[in-house]
């Protein structure tokens, strides 16, 4: 059965005891599960914490991600074997923690808190779009399969992808893009060539990221020899 939005557990709280009972009241007939908190405060946290944590697991994927890069080592094999754990999940990476809720709920956390821990998920992920852009100095044709800021969602804003697309096309490159959620014409509205996903590239990013280059070294994510 697909799971709507009514079958998200809630985080009820009011001003007072009896504020937060008349909401139990009105959510219990719609929604199944209810957590009641005492303090709207902790309320309003909580959905700030979630997205923070979220936050913080993308990070170290993205950090462990650069340094599969540095080593040789398969990110996509390294993911699947720590995932083995049934108590463990070691989240996919991306082209960046983008989207319009985790940066700014962080931001708003780091800003009340000022922690080291989130300075520096801030950090790794700002590293982690720079070393993407890095990756393509020596290439001239680039293929990115997916511009939306995630897959499955036909909508650019907040995307790290279009971010890099756009540094990539600042940098001289010719950036091709193949993202079936916006087909052929909103690649052109947004100012790319639409790429075929088997065309011939020097250097494609994948998603789920995986890094593919036609030259004889193996990138992080997959074997990267041409197989064409």
């Amino acid at each position: 059965m697909e799971e709507t939005v009514f079958d998200v557990p809630r985080v009820v709280a009011g001003m007072t005891p009896a504020c937060r009972d008349a909401a139990l009241a009105f959510y219990r007939p719609l929604v199944p599960h209810l957590y009641p908190v005492d303090d709207v405060r902790v309320a309003e946290l909580s959905k700030i914490v979630e997205n923070g944590l979220r936050y913080l697991n993308i990070a170290f994927a993205e950090a462990l991600f650069g340094y599969c890069l540095e080593q040789g080592l398969d990110w996509t094999q390294l993911h699947g074997a720590v995932n083995t754990k049934p108590n463990v999940e070691l989240l996919s990476v991306d082209f960046g923690i983008g989207g319009e809720c985790l940066p700014k709920d962080v931001g708003f956390l780091q800003e009340a808190m000022q922690s080291p821990l989130l300075a520096a998920a801030i950090a790794a992920d700002e590293a982690h779009r720079e070393r993407l852009r890095r990756l393509a100095r020596p290439h001239r044709r680039i293929l990115l399969k997916g511009l939306t800021f995630k897959p499955g969602y036909p909508d650019t804003r907040f995307s790290r992808a279009l971010e890099l697309a756009q540094a990539l096309a600042a940098d001289g490159k010719e950036v091709y893009v193949y993202d079936p959620d916006l087909g052929p014409g909103r690649v052109a509205e947004l100012g790319f060539r639409w790429g075929e996903p088997d065309g011939a590239y020097d250097l494609v990013y994948e998603r789920p990221l995986a890094i593919r280059t036609t030259g004889e070294d193996e990138e992080c994510g997959q074997d990267t020899r041409d197989g064409q």
